[in-house]
């Protein structure tokens, strides 16, 4: 995710499959690098997701969750407020996972 956020050129309408923190909110999801950025809303460390396809996806109550992102990258989609670094669009999969730490 982070070489998307670097060198958005090389990756542009190219499908990718990134690993990262997806948070929900009024305005929209976005996948995160870090939970911290999830928490604070970093969105220059983030992406804004076309995501219908997450839709069905369930929230994690204590705020952003991992997943596994495949979709097309667009550095021009950047959500309501051109605030991310880039988008993901025509997302095939999306895979939420919870972390158990004993």
């Amino acid at each position: 995710m982070i070489q998307l956020i670097a060198t958005p050129e090389r990756f542009e309408a190219k499908k990718v499959s990134v690993n990262g923190y997806m948070q929900r909110s009024a305005s929209g999801d976005a996948l995160y690098t870090q939970k911290e950025d999830a928490s604070f809303a970093n969105f220059k460390n983030g992406l804004w997701l076309d995501s219908p396809k997450c839709q069905n996806l369930q929230s994690d109550p204590k705020g952003a969750q991992m997943v596994l992102i495949e979709g097309t990258f667009s550095s021009a989609k950047k959500g309501d407020h051109d605030g991310y670094s880039g988008g993901l669009v025509n997302i095939t999969r999306c895979s939420g996972w919870v972390l158990v730490i004993n």
